[in-house]
């Protein structure tokens, strides 16, 4: 597992460990502690869920997003650059260039596997990026380019948050799910359709 991976599930393991801790108590009560609710309302409630889950995976994609786009304008500064190696630079650009097309999506990142290598690939691009970076000593002599680099650092640390905070989403998506299955059925479609999510924590953490 690479590092962000690694640097995920301990934090996943803390934060939901906390959880457990404080849910020990009730959960043989689990079935008692489901509120009732009108159709209207397990509607409404469903249209926030999936709200709150667009929402969560929008904000990640964005910093991703923008991380990859930085990473554009930093390489660019690079390439300007009288020091830089034109080779590992393509090298660079190429791999940075397959990156998106590489990313896991909603129903993709079921298979761990599939962020695990997006997460790979992206280490990598990072990780070259900073021996180029070294080899030329620009940091020290660009001010735009240390902003950028910077930029890039912090949208990388967030990532593991972004992570969890989609993953707490879609818990509650899915635990709704069960808890009103029946009445989402008689609801007919789109409702009935509705399929649980997966999570970056994996399949069983739930």
């Amino acid at each position: 597992m690479k590092r962000i991976l690694l640097v995920f599930t301990l934090f996943s393991i803390a934060f939901y460990s906390c959880k457990t801790d404080k849910t020990k108590t009730t959960e043989t009560t689990k079935e008692n502690r489901i509120v009732k609710k009108t159709d209207m309302e397990v509607k409404a409630e469903t249209d926030i869920l999936l709200k709150n889950l667009d929402q969560a995976w929008n904000e990640m994609m964005v910093s991703d997003d923008q991380k990859l786009d930085n990473l554009q304008t930093l390489l660019a500064r690079v390439g300007r650059d009288k020091n830089f190696d034109q080779k590992a630079l393509s090298e660079v650009l190429a791999a940075r260039d397959n990156l998106k097309t590489q990313r896991y999506n909603r129903e993709t990142m079921a298979d761990i596997s599939e962020v695990d290598a997006y997460d790979s690939v992206q280490i990598k691009v990072l990780d070259m990026t900073n021996e180029l970076l070294e080899a030329a000593d620009l940091l020290a002599r660009d001010t735009i380019a240390a902003q950028l680099s910077n930029k890039i650092q912090e949208e990388d640390s967030r990532g593991i948050f972004y992570r969890a905070h989609y993953d707490q989403a879609a818990r509650n998506f899915n635990q709704f799910l069960v808890d009103y299955k029946a009445q989402l059925q008689q609801l007919g479609p789109p409702y009935s359709q509705l399929k649980p999510v997966p999570l970056f924590a994996g399949p069983g953490t739930e």
